[in-house]
C-alpha cells in the first residue's frame, strides 16, 4: 500500500522513497558539512559507521537514507543527538540505525515542530537514555521503527496531531522505570508491539492545552509493568480513546484507566490482572469488552462509574508477532527475593552489562546493588536478616554511625535510618565538610571526620573514580572504628583479572591519560572519569592497609548471576 503524507507547504509526498541518486556520505565530518550546505530536499545516502561527537542538527527538509549494503550506523557519543528542528518539516530518515552507549541526558533522535516528516525502517538501540522525543510534529509518519535496549523511555510524542505510527519496542527502561511509548495530547493512530518494558507499554496523558487528545491505539504487549495506561488528571480527563489491547504477563495490570471518559476498549489479557479503573475523577462512561483468564477481577475505585463492561470467555488468543530483539546477550530470568526491599518474584536480564540488570521491579535495584546488600547482610549483620529493609526495621542501624558517599542509590532509604548518617558528594576545590546547596561535600582521600567515626562505610562503584585510590583506602581505615566494615562494589566480576591497571597517571597535578578515557554515569546525569581498573591484587593491597577484604559472589547459586562480586573490608583492631 502506498501511503501519502502532506508537507507543511501543502505538497503531497509518498512514503515510498524516490531512488534518485544521492550524495554518498561515509564520514561524520563530511556529513556535518553536507547537511549544513545542502539545498532543501537534497538526498543524502549514508554508508558505514559514523561517529558523531556533536549533535547533527537538520534545519531544512532533507532526506537521509541508507546507501546500498549493510545498514549504516550513526554512533552518538556523550549527549550528541540527531535533531530535526522546526525548519526540517517534510524531511525523511530511512534505513538508518542510531546508537549511543554511555549515560545520556538526551534521546538519540529529537524532533521539534518538524511537521510532515517520515521515519521508516529505523533502528534506535543501545542507548542509556531515551530513544525518540517528538514535540509539536504534526503529520508525523513512522513505519517499521524499532527501539530496543534503551536505558530510559522508548518514544515520546507531545502535542503531535495526526500521528500515524507503527513501532516495535523491547528492552525499554533498563536504568529506571520508563514507558515504551508516551502520548501527551495530540491525536492520531498508534500501533505498537512491546516486550520487556520496565514501565507502561503505552502511557496516554492529556496535553498542556485545552484540546482533547483523540487516539486510536492498537497494542500487543508482554512482560511489561502495564500494557496501556490512560492517565488523565482530575481537572483534565482524557476523552475518547479507542483501544485494542492484547497483553500478557503484566506486573501490575494489562490496562489502567484513570481520570478518563468515554474510552472504548477491546482487551485480551492473561497471566496477570486485567483491568484497573480509578483516579479522583475515575473512569466514566467507558465501554469495555474483556476476555481474560481471570474473570471477575475488575477493580473500580475513585470516581469510576457509569461504565459498560462485558466479559466474554477467553476462547482463543489473538495471533501476533513479538517485537524483534537485537540484544547480543541471551535472555535469562531467576526467581528470588530482593535482598534490599524484599520483593519476591522473577528477575529478568534486560541489559548486556550483567551487573546493571536483573533490576527489582519494586525498588529498581540492579544486580550489583542487590549483591552489595547481600554481602552487607552476611558480613555485617551475621546473616540474621533476609533483607536490608528487615534489618532497618529491626532497629539495627539506630545505634550505628554510617557514611555512604555518593549522590543516589537504592540502599540509601535504609542506611539513612542510622543514628548518625552522612551522605556526601565530591566537588573539586570544595573543602571536606562544607555544605553546598544543602549537600555535604567530602573528599574521600581527606575527609573532615575524626578518627574512628563510623561503624560502616558503604561505597557503590565509587573507588574506581577516585584519582588516588590508595589515599582513599587509608582514609577509610582511619575513619572506621576498630572492627568496623567497608562494604563496597567496584566493576569486577569473577574471575577477576590478576592485576590492577592505572588508566591515568596522577603523579603530577594534571591527569595524563595512559589509556583511552572511560566515563561512567555519576548518578546525577553527569559523567565521572575512571582512573583505575582494579584486579585481584587489590585484596593484598587492602590487607596491607589494615583492611583485610573478602570478595563475595552473588548468593543463590544461579550460574549467570553468581560471578557478580561485592567486597567487604574490616578494619583490624
Amino acid at each position: 500500500m502506498k501511503v501519502r503524507n502532506a508537507t507543511p507547504d501543502g505538497q503531497v509526498t509518498s512514503l515510498k522513497p524516490d531512488r534518485h541518486p544521492g550524495v554518498v556520505v561515509t564520514d561524520a565530518d563530511e556529513l556535518r558539512r553536507v547537511v549544513a550546505g545542502a539545498a532543501a530536499h537534497a538526498v543524502l545516502e549514508l554508508a558505514g559507521s559514523l561517529m558523531l561527537t556533536e549533535s547533527l542538527r537538520i534545519e531544512r527538509p532533507l532526506h537521509l537514507r541508507a546507501a546500498s549494503g549493510p545498514r549504516p550506523v550513526l554512533s552518538l557519543s556523550g549527549d550528541a543527538c540527531v535533531m530535526l528542528a522546526a525548519g526540517a518539516g517534510g524531511s525523511s530518515l530511512t534505513g538508518i540505525a542510531l546508537t549511543g552507549r554511555g549515560h545520556r541526558a538526551r534521546p538519540l533522535l529529537e524532533m521539534r515542530s518538524a511537521a510532515g516528516c517520515v521515519l521508516r525502517d529505523l533502528l534506535l538501540t543501545e542507548g542509556e537514555g531515551a530513544g525518540l522525543d517528538a514535540g509539536h510534529c504534526d503529520g508525523l509518519v513512522l513505519r517499521n521503527v524499532i527501539l530496543t535496549e534503551l536505558g530510559l523511555q522508548g518514544a515520546a510524542f507531545t502535542a503531535c496531531a495526526a500521528l500515524d505510527a507503527e513501532l516495535a519496542l523491547s528492552g525499554i527502561g533498563r536504568r529506571a522505570r520508563s514507558a515504551a511509548v508516551t502520548l501527551q495530547g495530540g491525536s492520531g493512530v498508534l500501533r505498537v508491539r512491546a516486550a520487556d518494558v520496565s514501565g507502561n507499554a503505552i502511557a496516554l496523558q492529556p496535553g498542556d492545552d485545552d484540546k482533547d487528545a483523540a487516539h486510536q491505539v492498537e497494542l500487543q504487549a508482554s512482560q511489561c509493568f502495564r500494557g496501556l495506561a490512560v492517565m488523565g488528571q482530575a481537572e483534565r480527563v482524557v476523552k475518547g480513546t479507542l483501544a485494542q489491547v492484547v497483553a500478557e504477563e503484566m506486573e501490575d495490570c494489562a490496562v489502567l484507566l484513570s481520570n478518563c471518559r468515554a474510552v472504548t476498549l477491546d482487551l485480551h489479557a492473561r497471566k496477570g490482572a486485567a483491568l484497573h479503573m480509578g483516579g479522583a475523577a475515575g473512569a466514566r462512561e467507558c465501554r469495555v469488552t474483556l476476555r481474560s483468564d481471570r474473570p471477575g477481577q475488575i477493580v473500580q475505585r475513585g470516581g469510576s462509574g457509569a461504565n459498560i463492561v462485558v466479559e466474554e470467555p477467553l476462547s482463543a488468543w489473538p495471533a501476533g508477532e513479538p517485537p524483534p530483539r537485537h540484544a547480543s546477550w541471551q535472555a535469562h530470568s531467576v526467581e528470588e527475593t530482593c535482598h534490599i526491599c524484599g520483593w519476591h518474584g522473577r528477575f529478568r536480564r534486560t541489559h548486556r552489562l550483567l551487573r546493571e540488570t536483573f533490576a527489582c521491579p519494586a525498588c529498581r535495584a540492579t544486580l550489583r546493588y542487590r549483591a552489595q546488600a547481600a554481602a552487607l547482610l552476611s558480613a555485617v549483620a551475621g546473616g540474621g536478616h533476609a533483607t536490608l529493609k528487615a534489618l532497618a526495621e529491626s532497629g539495627w542501624f539506630e545505634g550505628s554511625a554510617v557514611f555512604e558517599p555518593g549522590q543516589s542509590g537504592p540502599l540509601r532509604p535504609y542506611l539513612s535510618r542510622a543514628g548518625r548518617y552522612h551522605a556526601s558528594v565530591f566537588r573539586s576545590g570544595i573543602p571536606s565538610g562544607e555544605m553546598v546547596n544543602g549537600v555535604e561535600c567530602q573528599d574521600l582521600t581527606a575527609t573532615s571526620f575524626a578518627d574512628a567515626s563510623f561503624d560502616l562505610v558503604v561505597t557503590s562503584d565509587i573507588m574506581e573514580h577516585v584519582r588516588r585510590p590508595e589515599r582513599a583506602w587509608a582514609e577509610i581505615r582511619r575513619i572506621l572504628k576498630p572492627g568496623g566494615f567497608h562494604v563496597f562494589s567496584i566493576p569486577l566480576m569473577a574471575p577477576m583479572p590478576r592485576r590492577s591497571v592505572a588508566r591515568v597517571d596522577t603523579t603530577g597535578d594534571a591527569d595524563i591519560h595512559l589509556l583511552p578515557p572511560v566515563y561512567h554515569g555519576d548518578g546525577a546525569g553527569g559523567l565521572s572519569l575512571v582512573y583505575t581498573d582494579f584486579g585481584a591484587d587489590l585484596l593484598d593491597k587492602l590487607a596491607a592497609h589494615g583492611l583485610p577484604t573478602q570478595a563475595l559472589p552473588y548468593p543463590g547459586g544461579d550460574p549467570v548471576c553468581g560471578p557478580v562480586l561485592s567486597f567487604v573490608s574490616r578494619r583490624d583492631p
